[in-house]
């Protein structure tokens, strides 16, 4: 294999056991080369003016004392070296490091530190280098989930949780001082933003929403907080 055909890898993490273990597992592979593994920013950029790298293995959350943390270093390598690529390897999955990431900031991938084999991080990072996106993948389901579930309104959401407890079109009507056309309208809206065709695969994404983000209560809506909390307390009667 030519040195033009070999990744070059640059990998930013604090801790050191888990930059001197993934370093040396890359490094078994022909077609990867650890150019560095570094702990703060400042080390980071001292090394990216002296080598070409291809790909940065970026973890979030590195300490302040350090300089940038992991967002501030992936929108600065965004807008002066778009030409290197950038896989967040992290343990912060909530939903709002996903967004900024993957939507805001468009970074390359997003690997789960806590659930990844180094099977997956070859992987991932092969797709990136191929011009792909790689999200590890319960956080594909995770994040289609949640823009479905953030287009909906705060009635559409209240239908669409009382539509998941297993109530009908004419309970909700009944309970919500609506009537059954206004309330089966709503439901077709429902579907239509969650790209569903029926109350089974609404409730499956919803459901998954409402467990996938039970973590993060503290940081939603109330009114998408007290739904779920509802929804959780019904699911274990």
């Amino acid at each position: 294999m030519s040195e033009a055909e070999i990744c070059r890898i640059i990998i930013i993490d604090d801790v050191q056991l888990y930059r001197d273990s993934i370093s040396r597992m890359l490094s078994k592979e022909a077609a990867f080369k650890v150019v560095a593994a570094v702990e703060t920013s400042k080390d980071f950029w001292s090394v990216l003016k002296t080598e070409e790298v291809d790909i940065v293995l970026l973890d979030i959350e590195l300490p302040s004392s350090g300089g940038q943390d992991g967002f501030e270093i992936a929108r600065q390598l965004k807008r002066d070296c778009p030409e290197v690529k950038i896989l967040c390897v992290s343990r912060n999955t909530r939903s709002e490091t996903l967004v900024e990431m993957l939507d805001s900031i468009s970074v390359n991938g997003f690997l789960d530190k806590n659930n990844s084999s180094l099977g997956q991080l070859k992987l991932a990072i092969e797709m990136v280098m191929m011009d792909m996106v790689y999200t590890s993948p319960w956080l594909k389901n995770k994040m289609f989930a949640l823009k479905g579930i953030q287009e909906l309104s705060n009635t559409e959401y209240e239908i669409m949780k009382m539509l998941a407890m297993g109530k009908t079109a004419k309970e909700i009507a009944n309970e919500t001082f609506r009537s059954e056309n206004t309330i089966r309208n709503h439901r077709q809206v429902v579907f239509s933003k969650l790209n569903c065709s029926n109350i089974a695969e609404a409730t499956s994404m919803f459901m998954k929403h409402v467990f996938l983000h039970s973590e993060e209560m503290d940081s939603l809506p109330n009114f998408k907080r007290k739904h779920i909390e509802s929804l959780h307390a019904s699911s274990k009667k």
